[in-house]
């Protein structure tokens, strides 16, 4: 067991949601920066940014899934997302 929960509804698998212990520099990295995500009756998650999901799928896990995860994020988010903190993250 590596100490991360996976929670979905029963008997479904998509959504989920996965959490898990900070055990790496950049686990805390996304704590530091987390961004909040809010819903309707003031409910709220917090997620890593997104510019840091994309550099991390892109850089670290290049499996061919991870890319295309990527490229989606890009497009979906390409208002929102800033270049230049996808290149600082790349530091």
């Amino acid at each position: 067991m590596n100490g991360n929960l996976r929670f979905a509804k029963k008997k479904e698998i998509i959504p989920n949601i996965k959490l898990k212990i900070c055990r790496k520099e950049i686990d805390f990295l996304t704590l530091r920066e987390k961004v909040k995500v809010n819903f309707p009756k003031n409910r709220y998650i917090y997620i890593s940014p997104i510019e840091l999901q994309i550099i991390y799928k892109e850089e670290v896990l290049k499996s061919e899934k991870d890319i295309e995860d990527a490229l989606h994020l890009r497009e979906v988010f390409k208002n929102v997302i800033g270049e230049k903190k996808i290149e600082e993250y790349k530091k």
